[in-house]
């Protein structure tokens, strides 16, 4: 259970809890990159360029990483998730998209493994099995409600909502984990 790790662990799982609240599914950007008038076929395009810069930046993130230290890192994925959120909540011309979208792949080229990463060297090494299924059990729990919120959001009061709302939960999920010393 999760009873049985120490606090940073239960903190860390914590923090990924409400990031994930706010980490809802990726089609809400595609959705928004229809709002703003983009052709359907320039959508793939987009995407494909979104995931050229996630996979090019990740090795060199990643490095990074390894130099300034995963918690810095972590943190600052955090925080530039809040920002590109922040952006696509304010979006108003196609070219928004175009900047914005990439931008989303260098968060997840500085994010995805770096969170794992850092997630390992919380788990002691007879329960990093059992830690990576809380890992991943939670950040995928609340990708559901993530999504129902957002789309709620978004037919009640607009994208802008959805996004600042996805904002605001990295953010807090990023004061959450800077504020735990050590």
């Amino acid at each position: 259970s999760i009873a049985s790790f120490d606090g940073p662990f239960r903190h860390y799982i914590l923090v990924i809890a409400i990031f994930s609240l706010g980490n809802f599914a990726d089609a809400f950007i595609i959705l928004q990159a229809q709002n703003l008038g983009i052709k359907k076929e320039l959508i793939m395009a987009i995407y494909l360029f979104y995931n050229l810069v996630y996979a090019f930046s990740a090795i060199p993130l990643g490095a990074l990483a390894d130099k300034i230290g995963l918690k810095k890192m972590v943190a600052a994925g955090l925080f530039f998730y809040s920002a590109v959120y922040a952006g696509l909540a304010f979006s108003t011309a196609p070219v928004h998209l175009w900047i914005l979208f990439p931008l989303y792949g260098i968060y997840k080229g500085m994010s995805d493994g770096t969170q794992r990463a850092y997630l390992a060297t919380l788990a002691p090494e007879e329960r990093k099995a059992t830690a990576f299924g809380v890992y991943h059990t939670v950040s995928g729990i609340m990708l559901l409600p993530a999504s129902i919120i957002a789309g709620m959001l978004w037919d009640s009061y607009g994208a802008g909502a959805a996004f600042l709302f996805g904002s605001a939960m990295a953010f807090i999920a990023g004061a959450v984990f800077a504020a735990r010393r050590g």
